[in-house]
């Protein structure tokens, strides 16, 4: 009974000495994130940025954002560490978003499309590595894609392990830059006409293309699908495309 009594009794104080912690924690410790968003010019967008501590959601911060260097405001985050600033792009253009808290910064990337401008949907895990496990770069995506960017807009989805994976992954083996999306299926393709942003092609896996068969014209994928095409290379992706 006593051992019981001295466990319970030290509950108050373990309680004190982890908010303690947590209140000198150095902002080493923080973690900041800021997400690629894309939309068309003219076309009102919520800006996101999400705060961690310890890993854990950090709420009822204030994180200073800016674009291109010039301040757009301060986001206060809500109890789920995440944050949303609201604002309409008035030129088209690839924009750099930057976010600091505390001693934690980020930046991500704003697109802006215009009308005419045609994109292409590139799922990461499927279009580009044959699973998200396989780290190795599928033949003649690189190539391809650097086609690609002389007459379309990428947007890229996520791979399953991250965002911030898919792009350290994206950087290290020299495929172009530009937004990474977190892949949500057809939420995705209705978000981006929400915005004004009518992609012209997709390429990805055959459930993401059952997804955009309401919301995209050309359909691509590595695996067997009756909701597009099935392809052997990205050079048939060239082809197929015009390029």
């Amino acid at each position: 009974m006593r051992r019981v009594s001295t466990v319970a009794g030290s509950g108050p104080i373990l309680l004190v000495l982890l908010a303690v912690i947590f209140a000198a924690a150095p902002a080493a410790d923080a973690g900041l994130t800021v997400y690629d968003r894309v939309t068309g010019v003219g076309s009102p967008v919520f800006l996101e940025v999400e705060t961690r501590r310890f890993g854990f959601p950090e709420g009822g911060t204030r994180v200073r954002l800016f674009l291109d260097g010039r301040a757009l405001g301060e986001i206060l985050t809500g109890a789920d560490g995440r944050g949303y600033l609201k604002y309409t792009p008035s030129a088209t253009g690839e924009l750099r978003l930057a976010g600091r808290w505390q001693d934690a910064e980020d930046t991500g990337r704003l697109l802006v499309l215009g009308p005419k401008e045609k994109v292409v949907v590139v799922e990461v895990d499927s279009a580009l590595r044959s699973n998200p496990l396989d780290l190795a770069v599928r033949a003649g995506s690189a190539a391809a894609l650097e086609t690609l960017t002389r007459g379309y807009r990428l947007i890229y989805l996520g791979s399953l392990l991250g965002v911030y994976t898919t792009e350290k992954w994206l950087t290290a083996n020299g495929l172009p830059q530009t937004v990474v999306l977190r892949n949500r299926g057809e939420a995705t393709f209705k978000y981006l006409a929400a915005h004004g942003v009518h992609p012209f092609a997709v390429v990805g896996s055959a459930g993401l293309l059952s997804a955009a068969k309401p919301h995209v014209k050309r359909r691509f994928s590595f695996e067997q699908t009756a909701d597009g095409e099935t392809i052997k290379d990205w050079p048939a992706v060239l082809e197929a495309l015009g390029r």
